[in-house]
C-alpha cells in the first residue's frame, strides 16, 4: 500500500516538471475605484475557445489565476450592472506572475465598442429540478468515453459493471439531446460515445410522456441522465474505432460511429472481447440463467450484497458499495451489434427506432459457503460448481411521433425483446450439521434451454384546447409475452446422519408461461385559473397468465409424470383506479395533491389440483408533492406516493423447484399485494460564487402487508423457501453529498455519506423474527488537477453494516475500498495510466477477511493529426488477483463466494478516432474548473 501511495507521488512530481506555466492577477473596481467583489472572471483560449479556467473576485476585488499554461488567452469579466470586458492576455517573458493591476468597469450604460464577450458558463448549475454539468470543466484524457466524464462529476458514481448511480439512486436511462439512444439501456451510450462530444450533463427525474404534456405528476419516473451535444457532433460524423490483441489469447474490438445532421441520427455499433467487458446491459441473461434460485435465502423483504468488482471488470473502475451491484466474474466472452436511427420526415411525423443483438459465452467455477443459523445451533452448506452459458439476444424498438396539427399529436412506442439460453451447470455439495459433521451430501448435473419472447406497445393521443391548460389525454397498452424452457435434472443426495437411503433423481421437465396485457387510461385537466388546474384519470387493466410445468421421472420402465412437483396455472388480475389531482403553481413553488380509490380483483385456477383463488382488494392511494426553487441555485422537493406491490407470477405458482434436491423453492398462491407508503424530501444547492455544492436526500418507505421469505429447515437439513406476506416493513434512507475546491492547489475536494436502518419480519420453521438492518458509509474523493499534464484522483470509502435479529446471531460486515488514479500526459504525444483499488472485507461470524489488490498500467502514444490515432498497450490485474468474492446475507444466513475469473493480461490495441477536429485533445488548456465531489 505505501508502495502504491509512493508511486502515485512520484508520478504527480515528474508530470508537473515537464510544463513550464504561469498566472494572472488582478483588481477589480468601479469608476470611483470601489472594489467589485463577486465579479466573474473567465479565461478562454484563444486557439480553439475552450473554456479554460473561471474564478470570482474575492471581496477587495483582487482575482488570480495560476498553473496556466504557455498560451493567448481571452479575459473576459462581468458583473452585474457594468458592460463586460476583454482583453487578450500572453504569458510573461519571464514566466511567473502576469499582474494586471486595476481594472476599471463601465456602468452599463456606456458602450463597449469592438469586443465581442461569450456568457461565462458555470461548470454547474440548477434550474428546477435538473442538475446540469459543464462537461468542458471536467478534463478526461484523449479518447475517453462517455463514462470516464461521469465518474468525474460531483454526486455521480460509476459501478464496475457500468451501472451508474447519480445522487445515491441507479439511473434508468441515458439519452442524447433528449433522445433515445439504443432503446433504454443506459450503458450502450455511457460506454460507446466519446467524451469528447458531450457539451452539458443534466441529471433528473424524466417523468412519463402524459404528464409531461399535462403538468401532472403521475408518479411514473425514471432516474435520467441526458448527454447534451456540442454543436460541430449536432452536424457531422464521429465516433472511434478500436482492435486489440493479447496474451492468452484476449482480444477486444469496438466500432461506434454516428451521423448526425439537423435533427437526424444514425448510429451504428460493434463490439466483440473475451475481457468480460460489456458495452451492454446483460439483465436479460441474468434473469433468464438465474431463474428462481436468485430469490432463495432472502431475508425480511431485503438481502445485503457485498459484490465487488473482480480481475474480470476494470480495476479502475469503482467497485459497487454495499447493497448494489451485481459484478460478472466467471469468464465471458459476448459480441454484439446494432443500429440506432432518428428522423423527422416532415415537419407533423417523426420516427425513431433502434436494433440491436449480442452473444454470450459464460463460464464460472465457483466455491459457495453458506451458514445458516437455527434457534438451537448452526449448520454449513457447502457447494463446489461449474456452470457454462450461452446467450442470444434480439431486441429492437420504435418511437413514432405524428402531429397532424398544433392541437393534436400522437405518440406509438413499440418494443420487441427475444432471447435463446442454454445452461449446463454441474455441482457437488453437502451440509455439515451442528456437530460439524456432514450430514448430507448431492451431486446434481442440470440442462436446460429456452427462450423468451416479449412484445409490448402504447400508444398516446394528447390534445389541447382552445383554453390555456385545459387537455385530454388518452393512452391504450398491449403487451404479450410467451416463455418457454426445457430441461434435464440428474442428482444423487444421500443422508449420512440418518438412517434414509440415497435419493436418486433423474427427471426431464418443460415450463411455460404465456401473458396477455390490455390497458387503457383516460386524464383531463381543467384550469380553475391561472396558476390552479384540476386533474380528473381513470385506468382499467387486465392481465392473463397461462403457466404450465410439467416433471417427468426417467424410470427404467418408461417415464412417470410427476403430480406433485407439475401445474398448470391460469389467472386473471385486473384493477381499475380513478382519482382526481389539484395543483397549484406559483412563481417559484408547486404543489400537486391527489387521491385514487384502486380496486383489484385477482381470480386463479390450479387445473390440476381443482382449486380456485379469487380475491378482492380496494385501496386509497393518496399522493402529494411540493417543490420549491429558492433565490440561486437551490431546489428543495417533497414527494409523498402511496402504491400497491402485486406478487409476481412466479411468487405465485405453487410449484416446487427442486433443481437442488438440498435448497428447494415454492411459490404462493396465497399472497396478498403489498401496500407502500414512500415518502422523499431531496435538497440541492450549489453557490457560483464559491463554487460549493451540497446534495442531501432522505426516503422513509413503510410497507404493509410486505412480502418477505419463509424458510423451513428438516431434520436433513434440507432446506425449503418460500415467499410470504410477513407485516410490516420499515426502510429509512439518507445520503449526502458535498464538496468545494481548493483554488490555491488546483484540486478539488468531495465528502459522501450515507446511512440505511430497515426493519422486518422473516420466517424460520414457522416462527417469527424480528429483524434490523443498520449501514453507515463515509467516503472522500480528492482530485488534483493543474492542467491537461496531470490528473491525480484518490478516493476512499467505508461501510459498517450490522444486521440484529430477534433469534439468531447478529452480523457484521465491514467493507473498504481504497483508490488512486493517475493520468499523466508527457512528451506531447505520450499518455500514462494508473489504476491502484485494494478492497477490504471483513465480516462476523465466520472471521471471514479478505483483501485483494488490484492493479491496472497502460501507456500510449497518439499519432495523426489532432491526436486522433493511439496506441495502447495495457496491463490488466497487474498483480494476478483471478478471483472474485462476493458476499451476501438474509436473516439467517451467511453466504459467500469465491469465482475464478480472469487473471494477469497484457493487450496491445489501436483506436483511431473519427472527426477529432471537431474537439481537438492537444490543444493545451491550462488549469480546469474544479469543484468538490
Amino acid at each position: 500500500m505505501k508502495k502504491c501511495f509512493l508511486a502515485c507521488l512520484l508520478l504527480f512530481f515528474s508530470c508537473t516538471a515537464f510544463g513550464q506555466q504561469f498566472g494572472i492577477t488582478g483588481r477589480l473596481s468601479d469608476s470611483l475605484g470601489r472594489p467589485l467583489p463577486n465579479a466573474a472572471v473567465q479565461l478562454t483560449a484563444v486557439a480553439d475557445s475552450s473554456l479554460v479556467s473561471f474564478a470570482l473576485s474575492d471581496r477587495k476585488g483582487n482575482f488570480r489565476i495560476r498553473g496556466l499554461e504557455y498560451g493567448i488567452y481571452l479575459l473576459e469579466i462581468t458583473f452585474l450592472g457594468y458592460r463586460p470586458y476583454a482583453q487578450t492576455v500572453s504569458p510573461p517573458e519571464n514566466g511567473g506572475i502576469l499582474d494586471l493591476r486595476n481594472i476599471s468597469l463601465e456602468p452599463a450604460s456606456q458602450e463597449l465598442e469592438g469586443v465581442t464577450v461569450q456568457g461565462k458558463r458555470l461548470p454547474m448549475r440548477i434550474h428546477n429540478d435538473t442538475l446540469e454539468f459543464n462537461a468542458g470543466a471536467f478534463g478526461t484524457r484523449p479518447n475517453a468515453a462517455v463514462e470516464d466524464l461521469l465518474k468525474k462529476l460531483p454526486g455521480v458514481e460509476v459501478d464496475a459493471d457500468g451501472t451508474i448511480r447519480a445522487q445515491g439512486e441507479e439511473v434508468d436511462r441515458v439519452t442524447v439531446d433528449g433522445e433515445e439512444f439504443f432503446g433504454d439501456d443506459p450503458k450502450i451510450a455511457s460506454r460507446n460515445l466519446p467524451a469528447a462530444a458531450v457539451d452539458n450533463v443534466q441529471v433528473f427525474d424524466k417523468k412519463s410522456d402524459k404528464a409531461m404534456f399535462t403538468g401532472v405528476d403521475d408518479g411514473q419516473e425514471q432516474k435520467t441522465i441526458n448527454l447534451e451535444l456540442k454543436e460541430g457532433y449536432r452536424k457531422s460524423t464521429f465516433g472511434s474505432i478500436t482492435a486489440g490483441g493479447g496474451t492468452d489469447e484476449r482480444f477486444a474490438g469496438n466500432a461506434s460511429i454516428n451521423r448526425f445532421n439537423q435533427g437526424q441520427q444514425l448510429s451504428f455499433l460493434g463490439m466483440a472481447n473475451n475481457t468480460n467487458e460489456q458495452g451492454f446491459s446483460i439483465g436479460d441473461y441474468l434473469s433468464f440463467t438465474n431463474g428462481p434460485q436468485g430469490r432463495r435465502g432472502g431475508g425480511p423483504g431485503f438481502r445485503i450484497q457485498t459484490r465487488e468488482a473482480g480481475p474480470g471488470a476494470s480495476a479502475g473502475s469503482q467497485g459497487p458499495p454495499l447493497n448494489t451491484g451485481q459484478a460478472v466474474n466467471g469468464m465471458m466472452t459476448n459480441w454484439a451489434g446494432g443500429v440506432n436511427f432518428r428522423d423527422a420526415f416532415s415537419n407533423k411525423l417523426e420516427v425513431s427506432g433502434n436494433y440491436f443483438a449480442d452473444y454470450l459465452n459464460h463460464e464460472t467455477d465457483q466455491s459457495l459457503e453458506r451458514i445458516n443459523y437455527l434457534p438451537d445451533g448452526s449448520y454449513r452448506f457447502l457447494q463446489n460448481g461449474l456452470q457454462q452459458n450461452d446467450h442470444t439476444g434480439h431486441r429492437a424498438g420504435t418511437v413514432l411521433d405524428y402531429r397532424p396539427d398544433s392541437s393534436n399529436s400522437f405518440r406509438l412506442n413499440a418494443s420487441f425483446n427475444y432471447h435463446q439460453t442454454h445452461t449446463s451447470s454441474d455441482n457437488d455439495s453437502r451440509t455439515l450439521g451442528t456437530d460439524n459433521e456432514t450430514a448430507s451430501s448431492s451431486r446434481q448435473t442440470n440442462l436446460a434451454e429456452g427462450n423468451n419472447l416479449a412484445l409490448n406497445a402504447d400508444l398516446l393521443y394528447r390534445r389541447r384546447f382552445g383554453k390555456p391548460g385545459r387537455t385530454l389525454s388518452a393512452n391504450m397498452t398491449l403487451g404479450l409475452g410467451d416463455s418457454r424452457r426445457e430441461g434435464e435434472l440428474e442428482a444423487l443426495s444421500e443422508f449420512q446422519q440418518s438412517d434414509l437411503p440415497p435419493e436418486m433423481i433423474r427427471q426431464d421437465n418443460s415450463e411455460s408461461a404465456g401473458s396477455r396485457l390490455v390497458g387503457a387510461g383516460l386524464s383531463y385537466t381543467e384550469p380553475l385559473n391561472a396558476n390552479v388546474f384540476l386533474e380528473l384519470n381513470y385506468e382499467l387493466r387486465q392481465q392473463l397468465n397461462d403457466v404450465s410445468r410439467n416433471v417427468w421421472d426417467i424410470t427404467p420402465q418408461a417415464p412417470s409424470y410427476n403430480e406433485l412437483l407439475s401445474s398448470e396455472y391460469e389467472s386473471d388480475y385486473r384493477y381499475q383506479r380513478g382519482g382526481l389531482n389539484f395543483q397549484l403553481n406559483g412563481n417559484s413553488y408547486h404543489i400537486t395533491a391527489g387521491m385514487n380509490y384502486q380496486q383489484s380483483r385477482l381470480n386463479g385456477e390450479l387445473l390440476l389440483r381443482d382449486t380456485v383463488i379469487s380475491r378482492d382488494f380496494q385501496s386509497f392511494l393518496p399522493s402529494l408533492q411540493f417543490r420549491y426553487d429558492f433565490p440561486g441555485d437551490r431546489h428543495l422537493e417533497f414527494d409523498y406516493r402511496t402504491r400497491l406491490r402485486e406478487p409476481s407470477i412466479e411468487e405465485l405458482q405453487p410449484v416446487t423447484d427442486n433443481s437442488d434436491p438440498l435448497n428447494l423453492y415454492k411459490g404462493n398462491p396465497d399472497l396478498r399485494p403489498a401496500y407502500m407508503h414512500q415518502a422523499r424530501l431531496h435538497f440541492m444547492t450549489f453557490d457560483p460564487s464559491s463554487l460549493i455544492h451540497f446534495f442531501t436526500f432522505l426516503d422513509l418507505n413503510y410497507m404493509t402487508d410486505a412480502i418477505s421469505y419463509s424458510q423451513t429447515v428438516n431434520e436433513q437439513f434440507v432446506r425449503t423457501t418460500q415467499p410470504v406476506n410477513a407485516g410490516e416493513q420499515v426502510e429509512l434512507r439518507a445520503n449526502a453529498n458535498f464538496g468545494f475546491p481548493l483554488s490555491e492547489l488546483n484540486s478539488r475536494l468531495g465528502f459522501s455519506a450515507g446511512a440505511n436502518s430497515t426493519r422486518g419480519t422473516s420466517l424460520l420453521n414457522g416462527a417469527e423474527n424480528r429483524t434490523r438492518q443498520q449501514e453507515i458509509s463515509a467516503g472522500l474523493r480528492y482530485n488534483y488537477r493543474p492542467g491537461e499534464l496531470l490528473d491525480l484522483t484518490l478516493s476512499g470509502n467505508i461501510s459498517r453494516q450490522q444486521n440484529r435479529f430477534e433469534s439468531g446471531e447478529d452480523q457484521l460486515f465491514i467493507n473498504q475500498r481504497y483508490q488512486a488514479q493517475a493520468n499523466c500526459s508527457f512528451f506531447e504525444n505520450y499518455g500514462l495510466e494508473v489504476n491502484f483499488g485494494y478492497l477490504l472485507y471483513n465480516s462476523h461470524p465466520g472471521e471471514f477477511n479478505q483483501e485483494i489488490p488490484l492493479l491496472d498500467v497502460s501507456l500510449s502514444r497518439y499519432v495523426f493529426k489532432n491526436k486522433s490515432g493511439e496506441i495502447r498497450l495495457s496491463v490488466d490485474n497487474l498483480l494476478d488477483k483471478d478471483l472474485g468474492v462476493s458476499q451476501q446475507a438474509g436473516a439467517n444466513y451467511i453466504e459467500r463466494s469465491v469465482t475464478e475469473s480472469l487473471g494477469r493480461y497484457a493487450m496491445l490495441s489501436f483506436t483511431y478516432a473519427i472527426n477529432k477536429q471537431l474537439n481537438p485533445a492537444n490543444q493545451r488548456r491550462g488549469k480546469m474548473i474544479h469543484i468538490g465531489r
